[in-house]
Formats: C-alpha cells, sequence, structure tokens
C-alpha cells in the first residue's frame, strides 16, 4: 500500500471527484482531464489518497466506485469510500481512498464485465454511470480484477482496449 504521490496532494471537488499530485504541468492535465470528464465542474480541493502499488503520483477521479460486475455473475462492492481514479493520460484505472480496497492476495483473478460508479456530470447531481468493457466489439478483451501482493485490489489491462475520456470510459 502507497500512498497517491507520497507527498503529493489530491484535488477533490465536494462531491468526491480527485486530481492527485503537487503543482506540476503532469497536475495541471489532470486538472484539465477532471475538468473535461467533468463536462465543466472544476476539482476544488486536494487531500491525500492511498492505492496500490504502482499507482502514478498524479492522478485525477472519475467518482465514487460502487461496485463491479465479474464474469462469474458476482457483484464486488468495496468496503468504505473507493474512488475509481485514472492517470493523467486516461490509459488506467486505478481504486484509491483513505485506505486501498483490500480484497486479498489470494484473489483469483477475474474478467471485469462493468464498472459502476457515482459522479456528476456538468454541475448536477451524482448519478450511477456504467461502463461495460468491450461492449459492441465481438471477440474484445476485458480487463481483470486482480489483487497485488499486498492484496489490494488491482485492474489488470489484460489486453482491453479502454480509454477515459471527456465522454466517459470507452473501448
Amino acid at each position: 500500500m502507497v500512498e497517491a504521490g507520497g507527498h503529493q496532494a489530491v484535488v477533490v471537488p465536494p462531491e468526491g471527484g480527485c486530481v492527485s499530485a503537487a503543482p506540476s504541468a503532469e497536475f495541471d492535465a489532470c486538472v484539465r482531464a477532471y475538468w473535461a470528464f467533468h463536462w465543466g465542474v472544476p476539482p476544488t480541493r486536494r487531500r491525500r489518497v492511498r492505492g496500490p502499488r504502482g499507482i502514478p503520483g498524479t492522478t485525477w477521479q472519475l467518482g465514487r466506485l460502487d461496485g463491479l460486475e465479474l464474469a462469474d455473475g458476482s457483484y464486488l462492492r468495496p468496503d468504505g469510500r473507493t474512488y475509481l481514479a485514472t492517470d493523467r493520460y486516461g490509459q488506467r484505472l486505478w481504486f484509491v481512498g483513505q485506505s486501498p480496497w483490500v480484497i486479498g492476495a489470494g484473489f483469483r483473478r477475474q474478467r471485469i464485465v462493468a464498472v459502476v460508479y457515482w459522479t456528476n456530470k456538468g454541475g448536477r447531481r451524482q448519478h450511477a454511470w456504467r461502463h461495460e468493457f468491450g461492449e459492441g466489439e465481438p471477440g474484445a478483451r476485458r480487463p481483470s480484477l486482480t489483487a497485488d501482493s499486498e492484496g489490494c485490489a488491482v485492474v489488470d489491462r489484460a489486453g482491453s482496449k479502454y480509454r477515459i475520456t471527456w465522454r466517459g470510459i470507452v473501448d
């Protein structure tokens, strides 16, 4: 378990979105990405988050994670407040929060069918958004949920082609 960015901070809007990092070009890029993803709603404050090893020092938050639909038909919800975050380029999803989402080092890897998260777009109240990975693409690969050596939940891209844009998570 590590603090995202060590000494760096996190920018968080009132309902939970965030950007983590010290002021820098990377930080500015995350603020712009956050603003675009939330349709013109800027981040408003900073705080530290924790996540699995390997999380970039600069991340921005999509919203509060409700849960994951897995290939075995189960719906896995995190304990406590866990947020969905990404890097400045929108290339990978991370789970962050006051403490990392621990699923256990012995967790058996499973494909993620869909992710459900709560966020606000354009200043409207929070809504649940659902993204189904590989939607509409025959044979598309889906990312996997796995655990790092300390049991923290990690999204393994596993050949999937999702990315995060102003429209949301897209394949």
